[in-house]
């Protein structure tokens, strides 16, 4: 990591995965509906869990990508859906590389 510029974008990039995994957890009814509220981002209507210890664990999470990304080895990030028995329901994957070599042009 280079410049500023750089780690803006680093952060614009976690603020973005932070608001999917939110997004992915209240469409997909992983927890219940009354712990999202509406918040507005991007100019559309987003879920946001208000939930302290799954916010605190999305926050963790997110740590490993933002230390990834200004290392400039994040590739991929996968947000999976993990059942009982540990067999993977459903994959989200965002190609992080193609977005930091589009930031890079």
């Amino acid at each position: 990591m280079n410049s500023k510029a750089d780690e803006i974008i680093v952060n614009i990039l976690c603020e973005f995965c932070e608001v999917v995994i939110h997004n992915i957890l209240y469409l997909r009814q992983l927890y219940p509906k009354q712990i999202f509220v509406k918040r507005k981002k991007y100019g559309v209507i987003v879920h946001r869990s208000v939930h302290p210890q799954l916010n605190e664990y999305i926050t963790e999470s997110l740590k490993a990508v933002k230390y990834h990304a200004k290392a400039c080895s994040l590739r991929k990030l996968f947000v999976c859906i993990i059942g009982a028995e540990a067999t993977i329901h459903e994959r989200f994957v965002f190609d992080i590389l193609s977005i930091q070599n589009n930031f890079n042009k």
